[in-house]
Parts: structure tokens; C-alpha cells; sequence
């Protein structure tokens, strides 16, 4: 779904601004690079989060697509709220209320395509970093069949939207891992998705990865 960043909260047409309490339910958290903070805007309010960083984003949702203002320190102090308090929040929102989908990489797949859910599911799939040619492609098996158990998830929302932000919830890292039990990579596609890989399945050129 497109999105559109925008830098004047007067532009939404549904959500009252006038006070945090009118906003609050609208409020979600955005991963970001530390590095691209000032691209957007010094100002923004944010939290660290590992290597990362967490912002702060109003979001109104319509058929075009979804707004969202990223908060700023300004914004804070004229809604009385602190960061802690604003991150409670929107962790809160963004676990619960965006919709979140965990899916194997064929249902991704599956649902991505505009033929969904017609077409047909595959034994494997394809995947690689650069995928020039086959040989630099490896078959990825979303199930251990022996096991019982997922190999890799996507992890994202409904809307498409944002879905990176859902590592920063723990309650949804324990879904994960309650998935594979045991622990795994997460691997950023991009803001809006994730895949997860379980660790014992992680091969680097063949070889398991120690972690």
C-alpha cells in the first residue's frame, strides 16, 4: 500500500489533533536507520532500539493509501507526553491493532500475487542475494517436515505497511519464537516486512551458523 510522509498534522481529514488523548489510538511505531534521521527531520522524536531507532508515526488509513506524521519533540511538549509514554503507546497499537500477518514465504508469495488464491502453491522456493542465475539461488523449504516445524516466516501486516516495526514488540518476537522453538535471524526486506529464519536452518555457503 503507498504511504505518504507528511510534515503538517492539519493534513489529516479523520483524526482530531487537538490533544494526545484524541490521537493516541492512532499512533504507531516506525523503525528506522539512525542514519536517515536527519533526511526526515532532526527533530523527530525517537528512542534507540539494538542498532536502530524508534519513531513515533500518526497514521490515517484510506483508499489511497496511508499518511503518516512522524512525531517531533515539538509535538510532544504541545501534547504534554513524554517519549516513554508515547513508546508505550504506540508499541501497544502496533502489536495489536495493525492487523499482523505471519506467514511462510509461499503464502507470502501466494498472497502478494493478484492471482491469489487461485493459483497453486510451490514444493520450494528460489531465493538468493543477487539471482543472476540459478546457481547463486538456493531452495528455501518453508517446513522441516521431519520436525514439524517452520523454516522461514514473514513477518508483516494486512495494509502492507510499516510491518518492519513489529520486531520491536516482544510479545510478537515471542510468537516467533514459539513458532521454531528456538531462536532465529531476523533479516529486514524492507520498513514493511521481515522474514525470520529459524537458526538451526541458517546455512552460511552450506555451513551452520554458530549463535
Amino acid at each position: 500500500m503507498k504511504y505518504s510522509d507528511e510534515k503538517d498534522m492539519q493534513n489529516f481529514k479523520k483524526i482530531d489533533i487537538s490533544s494526545w488523548d484524541n490521537i493516541k489510538d492512532n499512533v504507531f511505531v516506525r523503525v528506522m536507520n539512525r542514519k536517515y534521521l536527519s533526511k526526515y527531520d532532526d527533530n523527530i522524536a525517537h528512542v534507540p532500539f539494538l542498532d536502530l531507532i524508534l519513531t513515533f508515526s500518526v497514521q490515517e488509513k484510506s483508499k489511497e493509501g496511508t499518511l503518516s506524521h512522524m512525531l517531533t519533540y515539538e509535538d510532544l511538549e504541545s501534547f504534554n507526553v513524554s517519549a516513554e509514554e508515547v513508546k508505550k503507546v504506540a508499541l501497544c497499537n502496533t502489536t495489536y491493532n495493525r492487523k499482523k500477518r505471519l506467514m511462510t514465504l509461499k503464502e507470502s508469495a501466494l498472497t502478494s500475487n493478484p492471482m491469489y488464491p487461485i493459483i497453486q502453491s510451490y514444493s520450494g522456493m528460489a531465493l538468493g542475494a543477487r539471482g543472476h542465475s540459478d546457481s547463486e539461488c538456493g531452495i528455501v523449504q518453508d517446513t522441516d517436515e521431519e520436525l514439524g516445524v517452520d523454516n522461514v516466516l514473514v513477518l508483516c501486516n494486512k495494509s502492507d505497511t510499516f510491518g518492519a516495526s513489529y520486531i520491536a514488540s516482544s510479545d510478537i518476537l515471542e510468537e516467533i519464537y514459539n513458532r521454531f522453538n528456538e531462536n532465529f535471524y531476523i533479516i529486514p526486506l524492507s520498513i514493511h516486512q521481515v522474514m525470520c529464519v529459524r537458526a538451526s536452518y541458517a546455512t552460511r555457503n552450506g555451513e551452520k551458523l554458530s549463535y
